[in-house]
């Protein structure tokens, strides 16, 4: 049996991600006139959708994606499900080393997905 894991550009995490989110752009509708021009606002905007979750890389794989955070790459994402998320920005929020003696060096991340 395969573990269902959260593949980001060529890094894979240990095992399946907890607490994944939606954090939707959900603007207000509004209308108005702001110094003389006309600004309108039509609500939701799917693109700028923020994904999150919780994952444990060990290191090989946690140097990938610092990389990319740090790189500001935009890179493919596929979820537990395999469904792919297309090319996005990863957002390291936060990171804590952790590990067992079985499984040392791991680091545990809460990430977001940013679609650009």
């Amino acid at each position: 049996m395969s573990k269902i894991v959260i593949n980001i550009g060529s890094a894979k995490s240990f095992k399946t991600p907890d607490g994944w989110k939606v954090l939707p752009d959900d603007r207000q509708s509004r209308d108005e006139i702001v110094g003389g021009v006309y600004v309108q606002d039509l609500g939701v905007v799917d693109s700028g959708e923020t994904l999150s979750c919780q994952a444990i890389f060990d290191s090989t794989n946690w140097a990938t994606v610092k990389g990319y955070w740090l790189g500001r790459s935009l890179v493919d994402v596929t979820d537990p499900d395999g469904s792919d998320m297309g090319n996005r920005r990863v957002v390291v929020k936060d990171y804590t080393r952790t590990g067992t003696k079985l499984h040392p060096h791991m680091y545990l991340a809460t990430l977001e997905f940013w679609k650009l």
